[in-house]
């Protein structure tokens, strides 16, 4: 007579959620809630933990959740792990909530978690914890405009996780110091951090950032010249998140491949792949509005290059008033300034924590 153990079929239950995450969010949260209730129900609570984290997981894997539901599931995940003893999981729970607030332009409160991971990094000598906050730190830099600091923070992120044994932070990490070497027309550089990034992917079955690798690869060699290059290299990174909800990436790749397209003079390929990363931005909630000017941009320049003048102008239209909006929601130089400055001085007072 077979012997029926609940505690295993909540761990099963939570494993395929896990498995869920980035190809089927909407269902990991449903199996992740139905774990969460039946471990709370008997009392344990370290899976219950494991439930919420899970969720917050594949929250941040659909952009399409609702601000309320996101910081009730964060301050669950946080609040649950700690009590758990979960040292591992409260840090990813805490980064977790620091990307999502990030991508959707909390700053404030991503800089808030990200600066309290930092400070756990350095009290409790956690090198994860030291390496998120530090990648946390490099990419707000780059948001209030100061690339030098953002370097120089995604360098001491880089030190950090030499005592990490996960790879997806690694190859997140250096996407990001890619990033900073294209935006420096450094394309060398840019590559060699790719090929890192690239070759650590053998060691894993998934990454959730390897698209983004072959996305950056498409526009260094469409700067070199490379136009059929870069495009087989967008088309691999669409290939990748054919299956993901990561709208993000779908969205941006859509714009190289139409970007390229041009180019290429291919303008009715161009608008496709313009009206698909149009269409896939414009129906995220959480306010794709950068990309939805891309692609009103190269709308218009397909419609130019087709010689409908008419459509054309409605798509200019539409991305300068965007641009507008954009720009006057942006922080004006003084707060940036205030905001690089506060941020800067609190990090050098954790810093002095192991001076």
């Amino acid at each position: 007579m077979g012997h029926y153990n609940v505690r295993n079929q909540v761990i099963e239950l939570l494993d395929i959620a896990q498995t869920l995450v980035h190809s089927s969010p909407a269902q990991a949260v449903e199996l992740a809630n139905q774990a969460a209730d039946r471990a709370q129900a008997l009392g344990y609570g370290e899976l219950e933990a494991q439930a919420w984290l899970t969720r917050l997981q594949a929250y941040r894997a659909q952009p399409r959740t609702t601000l309320d539901q996101i910081e009730v599931t964060a301050l669950q995940a946080i609040d649950l792990t700690r009590a758990a003893g979960q040292t591992a999981g409260w840090v990813e729970a805490m980064n977790c909530y620091s990307d999502i607030m990030y991508g959707i332009g909390q700053y404030d409160v991503a800089m808030s978690y990200w600066l309290q991971l930092l400070e756990a990094g350095i009290d409790q000598d956690l090198p994860l914890a030291r390496a998120y906050g530090y990648i946390g730190v490099g990419k707000l830099f780059w948001t209030f405009e100061d690339p030098s600091s953002s370097l120089q923070y995604t360098d001491k992120a880089s030190e950090a996780l030499q005592a990490v044994a996960l790879i997806n932070p690694k190859v997140c990490l250096l996407i990001n110091q890619a990033s900073y070497c294209y935006q420096h027309r450094d394309y060398p550089g840019a590559h060699g951090y790719l090929d890192q990034a690239e070759a650590l992917l053998q060691d894993v079955a998934f990454c959730e950032y390897e698209p983004e690798i072959y996305y950056y690869r498409g526009y260094l060699l469409r700067a070199a010249g490379d136009l059929r290059g870069a495009q087989e290299q967008f088309k691999r990174a669409l290939l990748l998140n054919a299956h993901s909800s990561n709208f993000w990436g779908k969205s941006v790749t859509m714009i190289g491949l139409g970007e390229v397209s041009l180019d290429l003079h291919e303008p009715h390929k161009a608008m496709y792949f313009m009206q698909q990363a149009l269409e896939i931005a414009s129906a995220t909630p959480n306010s794709y509005r950068y990309i939805v000017m891309q692609a009103h941009h190269g709308l218009a320049r397909c419609y130019q290059a087709l010689g409908q003048t008419e459509r054309e102008f409605r798509h200019w239209t539409l991305h300068f008033d965007l641009a507008d909006e954009l720009l006057n929601q942006v922080m004006n130089k003084r707060l940036a300034a205030f905001k690089r400055n506060s941020l800067q001085l609190r990090v050098h007072e954790l810093e002095q924590l192991v001076a």
